[in-house]
């Protein structure tokens, strides 16, 4: 897959960043080393492939996710003085981005580890398009700061989807001074969808059937161009596979003396999505 290439870049960089000489000192420089952005779609599973490259190269992870309620704390609340920005005065506070730096250290406490990667996802979150002067072009510059500061034991990723990705970069010209590493993630293939959902029935006990997979695989080959846009990649197999498992459901209550095969196996009946 796709995919794998990917991983095995993060992994290669990691690797690379984190390797130290015979005196103790890293081989490339903290000074030449710079944070990881990766750009992709929805559903690819990131956050899944950042715990294995962490594992992989026996580093701690800490995953942060910038959602509404994590925004406002990373903006930085309460607000403790006040500001001039483009002749506004604004309420901010020195805080800005604590919690992100707290998980650091709760993180090297629970583990005893004091190199790993710091995963941030959907940064773009605090770029606010529709609210330029809101805290979030402060809460970017302590990113900034902090990708700066923190750099020394630190592999930092950042990740989002390519078009949000793109102006939260614009958001801060000290971003895209710093990044200069950039991988990107591919939608999966139908194909390989199509091997994710048996994976998943795989995982719930349960098995498809070749005439269920085709029938899969023609669904997905149907889906129009603005379908895709919101489908999700794996995170949309997953949805799918509910559906099929109620499906089966409703199907196996007709039966008066279902097989145990009846029971574990997803038919081509049960594939339908609506």
């Amino acid at each position: 897959m796709n995919i794998k290439q990917a991983k095995d870049e993060i992994r290669h960089t990691v690797q690379a960043y984190l390797t130290k000489d015979a005196l103790g000192d890293y081989a490339i420089p903290v000074v030449r080393q710079r944070p990881i952005l990766l750009i992709g779609p929805p559903g690819i599973g990131k956050t899944a492939i950042m715990s294995q490259v962490a594992r992989e190269c026996g580093v701690a992870l800490v995953s942060y996710t910038i959602t509404h309620h994590t925004r406002q704390s990373a903006i930085g609340l309460p607000f403790i003085e006040k500001k001039n920005f483009g002749g506004k005065e604004y309420s901010i506070t020195e805080y800005t981005m604590s919690e992100i730096v707290a998980s650091i250290y709760e993180k090297m406490e629970a583990t005893g580890l004091k190199e790993g990667i710091l995963f941030i996802d959907e940064a773009y979150s605090l770029v606010n398009p529709d609210m330029p002067n809101d805290f979030g072009t402060e809460a970017v510059d302590a990113l900034v700061k902090l990708m700066e500061d923190n750099r020394d034991d630190l592999v930092i990723i950042v990740a989002g989807y390519t078009d949000e990705m793109e102006n939260f970069l614009k958001s801060n010209t000290g971003l895209i001074s710093r990044f200069n590493k950039f991988i990107n993630f591919p939608d999966y293939t139908k194909e390989e969808l199509v091997s994710i959902l048996a994976v998943m029935a795989e995982k719930a006990g349960l098995k498809i059937d070749d005439a269920a997979k085709q029938k899969v695989l023609e669904l997905l080959r149907k889906k129009r161009k603005e379908q895709w846009k919101d489908f999700g990649n794996a995170r949309g197999m997953r949805n799918m596979f509910e559906k099929f498992v109620v499906n089966q459901a409703n199907r196996l209550v007709k039966l008066e003396n279902p097989t145990r095969d009846d029971l574990m196996t997803i038919k081509e009946e049960d594939v339908f999505d609506r």
